[in-house]
């Protein structure tokens, strides 16, 4: 029995669902941070222009503390960086086609696993 080519692309295709992108954050930045409780991602671009990708934010004395997105889970301190020096920050989201990705990947499985399972079915009688 030869493989469907088309089901990798298929597979392939439902995973789009799973990207991120990056919206602003309208609302003052102390305010916004309290209320995400400190979960999130953020990239700040900074009045240097410089961008900085900062995880589990949080907002104190005047500065946005953050772990920088390459760190690992232990052994790095927190970032701070003056809300003063902040031009713009964009929160990480989900794409919003994401849960629709994963319906179309859930039903292309069970739909293969269906398959599959009759075609051996057949084979074997």
């Amino acid at each position: 029995m030869r493989f469907p080519r088309i089901l990798p692309v298929l597979l392939l295709v439902s995973t789009l669902g799973a990207c991120h992108s990056y919206q602003p954050v309208t609302t003052p930045l102390p305010e916004f941070v309290a209320a995400h409780d400190g979960r999130n991602e953020m990239r700040l671009t900074l009045v240097s222009g410089e961008q900085v990708t900062l995880q589990d934010t949080y907002v104190a004395g005047g500065a946005l503390y953050g772990y920088p997105k390459d760190a690992p889970s232990a052994g790095y301190s927190p970032v701070s960086v003056p809300l003063d020096a902040i031009r713009q920050a964009d929160l990480r989201k989900p794409h919003a086609s994401k849960p629709l990705g994963y319906v179309i990947g859930g039903a292309l499985i069970a739909g293969t696993v269906a398959a599959s399972a009759s075609l051996f079915g057949a084979v074997r009688r």
